[in-house]
C-alpha cells in the first residue's frame, strides 16, 4: 500500500482528499497545513508519496517539492492547484514533481496513475 502525506492549507479540501485517498487504496500516513509541518511530517513518516498544494501559507508549494525531492530522494511528489497546469511553466517538472493535478480533477484514480510518473 502506498503510503501518503497531504499538504494543503484548506483543512476542509485536505480531509476530503484524505478520505478520498484512503477509498481508494493509500494509506494517509500525515497531513500538514504548511511548509514547516511538512518538513516535519515528511521526515518523520517518510511516506513514498506527498501530495502538495503549490499555494501554501508561509511557502511555495515547488519550493518545498524541490527540497524534499532532492539528494537521491525517493519521494514521489504530486503538486496541486486550483490554477491551471500552464500558469506554472516548467516550473512544475524543474521542482522534481512527478506530476500536477488540478484539484477539481483529484480523484483516486488519477493519483494513483501520477505517482507511478505518468504525465
Amino acid at each position: 500500500m502506498t503510503t501518503v502525506v497531504v499538504i494543503d492549507d484548506d483543512t476542509g479540501f485536505r480531509n476530503r482528499v484524505c478520505a478520498l485517498l484512503i477509498a481508494g487504496g493509500f494509506e494517509v500516513v500525515g497531513r500538514a497545513a504548511d511548509v514547516a509541518t511538512a518538513r516535519v511530517v515528511v521526515a518523520r513518516q517518510r511516506p513514498d508519496l506527498a501530495l502538495i498544494d503549490i499555494g501554501l501559507p508561509d511557502g511555495d508549494g515547488l519550493g518545498l517539492t524541490a527540497e524534499l525531492t532532492s539528494h537521491g530522494s525517493s519521494l514521489r511528489v504530486v503538486v496541486m492547484s486550483g490554477r491551471d497546469r500552464a500558469d506554472f511553466g516548467p516550473r512544475i517538472l524543474d521542482s522534481g514533481a512527478t506530476g500536477f493535478i488540478h484539484k477539481k480533477d483529484l480523484t483516486s484514480h488519477a493519483v494513483h496513475a501520477l505517482a507511478e510518473g505518468a504525465r
